[in-house]
């Protein structure tokens, strides 16, 4: 598929759901997702780094432990945004993407289980994805946002 590096990182993951679902989500119990795009912030720090956590995502579920796994049941991956990153910048990151047009949080906690921080979600609506901005103007907003970080993209939805 790709060969992602194997270093510490923060990443998002461009989602798409291709009809409204209700999705049980573990903890957070069953929740309705509207058909359109998703953003899910993580970051990647174990052994493997981004290279080990980004497979892991674009491998189906078979056991869902995080949301977003439970979330990846129904959600196709279109595409990735990573930036090798010692800190842990996935907070960060959604505060930056909250403030582009049209991404919102749908459920409070979803995707932000082991937040530290209090974010309100690491999983975010960014809309029906038809007559709003594409997957590549949100990256050019987004990029210019981290001007000091070679943020890197993987998939069709790239500039």
């Amino acid at each position: 598929m790709t060969d992602f590096p194997s270093t510490r990182g923060t990443y998002v993951l461009l989602l798409h759901l291709d009809a409204d679902q209700t999705l049980l989500m573990g903890r957070l119990g069953r929740l309705s997702f509207p058909k359109g795009g998703y953003l899910y912030v993580g970051s990647a720090r174990g052994p493997g780094g981004l290279r080990a956590r980004l497979m892991h995502h674009l491998k189906p579920p078979a056991t869902p432990h995080w949301h977003i796994d439970w979330f990846r049941q129904a959600a196709k991956v279109c595409g990735i945004w990573w930036g090798e990153t010692l800190d842990r910048a996935e907070c960060d990151w959604v505060q930056i993407l909250l403030n582009l047009k049209d991404v919102r949080v749908l459920h409070k906690g979803a995707g932000a289980s082991d937040c530290v921080r209090g974010c309100p979600a690491h999983l975010l609506f960014s809309g029906k994805m038809e007559g709003q901005p594409s997957w590549r103007r949100l990256f050019e907003e987004f990029n210019a946002q981290l001007p000091d970080l070679n943020l890197h993209c993987w998939g069709d939805h790239c500039p």
